[in-house]
Formats: structure tokens, C-alpha cells, sequence
């Protein structure tokens, strides 16, 4: 079942010229993220104050869609000897893409491996994605605080990141996620 994601970033007061700028690319970079994430998702909208940075994406999916991928080695030729044996090559292909011999498919005269990644829970991944997201959001200036090496457009003050009615928890430049901001 898919949730809303509401994420909010409470600065320092922005320069009220960037902040058109700052939304749209803020909202491209959400959209990429969430697709290389194989997170699915209905609506990205981004709202934004002089003190205030939001993110709102509806109906973001419960878990990550599943992955496969089918990954070509070496030909056959090279992969087995004249006894029907892996060769270094075809041992080492397998041991590459972390499979057993009886994992490895002869199609077309070539070695090849089904790979498939089972898609973690969003609630997990947003943990760590959006301290990321935040360190990639293009700003025109961004400034430093404190002993952190992170910079942002302003001091981030508080921070606010719900995954349906879950609280997103992690820590950024000192600041904790919570609902108390």
C-alpha cells in the first residue's frame, strides 16, 4: 500500500531569490532519485518559504520494485574446457556475479546469470536516502556551519520527514528528524 511522503527542511531565512529556482531543481532531483531508487510514486510537489523547504510525494510505494537484470560473460568456448569443466574464466564470472555453476545459463554460444535484487522496504531506504538527497540539492550558493563539513543554502534548524504516519529517524549536522519542529 502506497503512503504520502512528507519532508520538511526548517532553515536559517533563504534569499527569497533563489527559492523558484531552488523548488523546480529540488523537484527534478526528488523525481531522479525516486526512479534510480525503483521507488514508484504518483505526484512530486515541492512547497518552500524564506524558513521552509517541502517535499510532498503522494502514493510512494511500500517497498522498492524488484530488480533483474541478466548479465552476459564469456562464450561457451572460453568459459568450459574439452571435459565440460569451468575454466579460470568461467569460475571467475561466476565468482564476479556471486553464483554457483548451476546458476550460470548457456544461451546463444555464451555464459549468462539471472540476477535478481528483491526491493527493500521504502521506510528503510528513506532513512538513508534523504540525508543524501539533502547533500545533492543544487543551490546557486551554499554556505558551511559549525564543525560540519556539509553545506546547505542556510543553518538547517530542524527537520521533519513522516512516511505515512512512521517517522523517518536519522541526524544531519546535529539536527535529529522529529514531529516536535
Amino acid at each position: 500500500m502506497a503512503k504520502d511522503l512528507l519532508f520538511e527542511i526548517g532553515t536559517e531565512e533563504m534569499p527569497a531569490g533563489f527559492i523558484n529556482r531552488v523548488r523546480e531543481d529540488y523537484k527534478n532531483l526528488v523525481e531522479e532519485e525516486l526512479n534510480n531508487n525503483r521507488l514508484e510514486f504518483e505526484n512530486i510537489q515541492v512547497y518552500s518559504t524564506p524558513r521552509r523547504l517541502t517535499l510532498y510525494v503522494e502514493n510512494l510505494a511500500d517497498n522498492q520494485n524488484t530488480k533483474k537484470e541478466i548479465v552476459r560473460g564469456p562464450s561457451e568456448k572460453i568459459a568450459f574446457d574439452e571435459e565440460k569443466n569451468l575454466t579460470r574464466a568461467g569460475q571467475g564470472f561466476a565468482r564476479g556475479q556471486g553464483v554457483e555453476r548451476d546458476d550460470l545459463i548457456i544461451k546463444d554460444g555464451y555464459l549468462y546469470v539471472e540476477k535478481i535484487e528483491e526491493g527493500k522496504k521504502t521506510s528503510e531506504i528513506l532513512n538513508l536516502f534523504l540525508p543524501e538527497l539533502l547533500k545533492k540539492i543544487p543551490f546557486p550558493k551554499t554556505m558551511q556551519w559549525g564543525n560540519y563539513k556539509f553545506k546547505f543554502i542556510r543553518p538547517i534548524k530542524w527537520l521533519l520527514a513522516l512516511f505515512g504516519e512512521k517517522l523517518i529517524k536519522f541526524n544531519l549536522t546535529g539536527v535529529d528528524s522529529d514531529n516536535n519542529g
